[in-house]
C-alpha cells in the first residue's frame, strides 16, 4: 500500500510527528471545576470564550435546535473506569446543566461511553452508547434515541458492528436529524494502512454517509449514493431533503438533494486543500481545513487520517472565507447556532518545535498535540 501526502497541504505544519492521546475524560456535575460548584457564567471573557476546563476530553458538540444550551460528549477522571458522559451546558457556558451517564444498577462494572450526541425538535436524544466490562474492549455498541429529559429510556436504531452491502461498520460518527423519522450520519470503518511501507496501522475513517429510518426498529439503513469514503456529514435545518458533506482528500463542501441525486459544490477552498468536519445553519457553514490531516492510498480509495486543523467559516450567499484563531490552538467538529451567530468546536493546544539540520539551520517544525480538547465558543464574522 502506497501512500500519498497530497501535494501543498499545510506546509506550515512539516512534518507532524503526533502524540496519540487517549479520549476518555472527566465526571463532573460542573463544566469546569469537580470542586467548584458555584459558577453560574464562564470563567474568561472576550472571544472566543473556553466553555470547558475538563482535565480528560471534551468531544462532539451539538446545539439545541433552541440555541439556548449545547450537548457535548465529555470523558470521566475515573481513568480506571474510563467513562465517557454527555452534559448539557447552557450556551453562554457555565455549570452543567445536565449530565447524562449510565445510571444503571452494574454501571460500577461497566465503561459507558456515550458520544455523537444531536436533539431533535421534539425534545428526543440521538446519541451511541457502548458498553463493556471494566478493563476490556468494546465489542460494539447501540445507535439509540431517547427523550432528553430521560435519556436512558431508550429506543435502539440499530446495533454495531452492522453489515451492508457496502461495508462492515463498526460506528457512527457526525448524527442528525433529517425529519422526525429519519437520521443520517457517517458510517466508520477500520482501514490497514503501511505509513512506512512496513507494518499495518489502523485507521478508522468514513466510509459513507447512512439514513436510518425510524419507521422500523431495528432501522432499515440506505447508503447515500456518492458518498463513498465521505469525511463528515451534515443537514441543512429546516430541509430534510438536502445533505452537505465532504471526502477525503478533496477541498470542496458538496450538497446532495436526496430525491433527486443531484450533487452540487456549494463551497470550494481551493487546490491542494482538504476540508472536513462540515456544518451549517443560520446561512454559515464551519469546516475545518488543511492543519494535521494525512491522506494514504488505499487500492486505489482514499483514507484520511485526521488529528486538527484549522477552522473556517463561510458565508452562504457570498462564499466569503474568515478563518476563527486561538493561539497555540487547533480544532475538530464546529457546530453552528441555529441563528448562524457563533460556532462551538473542540479545540486542541498544541506545540510547535522547529527542526534543525547538523548546520543548525531550520529545516521544519514538528506540531504535536498535547493534551485533550476543551469546547470554545466563537463569535461568528
Amino acid at each position: 500500500m502506497l501512500v500519498s501526502a497530497r501535494p501543498g497541504r499545510m506546509a506550515r505544519l512539516v512534518p507532524p510527528i503526533l502524540l496519540l492521546l487517549a479520549m476518555p475524560a472527566c465526571s463532573h456535575s460542573d463544566a469546569f471545576s469537580p470542586h467548584d460548584t458555584t459558577i453560574s457564567g464562564p470563567l474568561t471573557a472576550g472571544d472566543p470564550v473556553r466553555l470547558t476546563y475538563n482535565p480528560q476530553a471534551d468531544l462532539e458538540p451539538a446545539w439545541l435546535p433552541d440555541g439556548t444550551a449545547v450537548i457535548y460528549a465529555f470523558g470521566v477522571t475515573d481513568l480506571r473506569q474510563g467513562d465517557q458522559c454527555l452534559g448539557v451546558m447552557a450556551a453562554a457556558g457555565g455549570t452543567l446543566l445536565r449530565q447524562i451517564c449510565n445510571s444503571g444498577t452494574f454501571a460500577a462494572d461497566t465503561t459507558d461511553l456515550y458520544s455523537w450526541p444531536a436533539v431533535a425538535d421534539d425534545g428526543r436524544l440521538a446519541y451511541f452508547r457502548s458498553s463493556y466490562r471494566v478493563g476490556g474492549s468494546s465489542g460494539g455498541g447501540r445507535l439509540a434515541i431517547a427523550p432528553l429529559t430521560a435519556p436512558d429510556s431508550i429506543t435502539i436504531v440499530t446495533t454495531f458492528p452492522r453489515s451492508t452491502a457496502a461495508a462492515f461498520y463498526l460506528q457512527p460518527a457526525y448524527v442528525h436529524w433529517l425529519d422526525a423519522g429519519r437520521l443520517v450520519f457517517l458510517g466508520l470503518v477500520d482501514t490497514p494502512i503501511q505509513p512506512f511501507g512496513v507494518g499495518n496501522l489502523l485507521v478508522r475513517n468514513g466510509h459513507d454517509a447512512l439514513i436510518a429510518d425510524l419507521a422500523t426498529a431495528p432501522a432499515v439503513l440506505s447508503t447515500v449514493p456518492g458518498t463513498a469514503y465521505a469525511t463528515s456529514v451534515a443537514t441543512a435545518a429546516g430541509n430534510p431533503d438536502l445533505i452537505y458533506y465532504t471526502l477525503a482528500g478533496d477541498s470542496r463542501i458538496l450538497a446532495r438533494q436526496l430525491s433527486a441525486g443531484a450533487v452540487t459544490t456549494v463551497h470550494d477552498f481551493g487546490a491542494a486543500r482538504i476540508v472536513r468536519d462540515v456544518s451549517w445553519a443560520g446561512g454559515r457553514f464551519a469546516a475545518i481545513v488543511d492543519g494535521l490531516v494525512q491522506v494514504y492510498q488505499d487500492t486505489g480509495h482514499p483514507i484520511q487520517n485526521d488529528q486538527a486543523g484549522r477552522l473556517f467559516v463561510v458565508d452562504g450567499a457570498s462564499g466569503t472565507e474568515a478563518e476563527l484563531t486561538l493561539a497555540n490552538t487547533l480544532f475538530r467538529h464546529p457546530t453552528v447556532a441555529p441563528d448562524g451567530a457563533s460556532v462551538v468546536v473542540e479545540g486542541y493546544p498544541l506545540t510547535i518545535t522547529p527542526i534543525f539540520n547538523s548546520a543548525g539551520g531550520v529545516i521544519g517544525y514538528d506540531t504535536t498535540i498535547v493534551a485533550p480538547s476543551d469546547i470554545y465558543r466563537f463569535t461568528a464574522p
